[in-house]
């Protein structure tokens, strides 16, 4: 299903806490190849690094985020072109109280080993299927339809992992600086805005980041 097709009412409902789409007014323009990106405009330089792996992007993204959902396909598409050469991991924000139940969420499926069944799942139901998605009961529905034990789920949704890892990664979003969702961080000293100006695009500007390190 193509995620990029929104609900209106609960996409505007949900926008304002996220980044939006690509529509930042044009401050210069940079495509790809041999395009050079610059510092205070594109991305920027985090105060103090975080741990990262090889050729890390960490997606700062929430479930609740409708810019995240439009976002993701052009993720999956920059996964397949760059194979194993690239490491993507999310980190959920919560901007909100109603994003808690979803950062929540992601760290049971990943408690469960079930992230990459359930992670388009989720944006579907939202977004596609225009679900009404508002407490961790509510996504054990959606996480039961794909194959989880619905009384599993929930027991691992209130685990002390999960509580531990909920912590982490609200620490790692203060760390990072971020303050809208979908936002990259590059290797652990860069954060890209989705938002970019003129034709630049994020995941060209994080792909440019790994390969000059500036």
């Amino acid at each position: 299903m193509n995620l990029r097709i929104l609900l209106p009412g609960l996409a505007a409902a949900l926008l304002a806490a996220c980044g939006g789409g690509n529509d930042t007014p044009a401050a210069s323009a940079a495509g790809d190849g041999a395009a050079t990106y610059r510092e205070g405009t594109h991305y920027h330089r985090l105060a103090t690094p975080v741990e990262a792996g090889p050729n890390e992007i960490v997606e700062v993204f929430n479930y609740a985020c409708p810019a995240c959902a439009q976002f993701q396909p052009e993720i999956d598409a920059f996964k397949r072109d760059k194979g194993d050469a690239v490491s993507i991991r999310y980190v959920p924000a919560e901007f909100h109280p109603t994003w808690a139940p979803f950062a929540r969420a992601y760290h049971a499926f990943q408690e469960l080993g079930a992230f990459g069944r359930l992670h388009r799942a989720l944006f579907e139901a939202l977004y596609v299927q225009g679900r009404q998605l508002q407490t961790i009961e509510d996504i054990a529905d959606v996480a039961a339809l794909a194959g989880i034990d619905r009384a599993t789920f929930l027991e691992v949704a209130v685990s002390p992992k999960v509580e531990a890892a909920l912590e982490s990664s609200r620490a790692y979003t203060r760390a990072v600086g971020v303050t809208s969702t979908p936002s990259l961080i590059v290797a652990g000293r860069y954060r890209v805005e989705r938002n970019q100006p003129g034709s630049a695009k994020a995941l060209q500007v994080a792909d440019w980041l790994l390969e000059n390190t500036p």
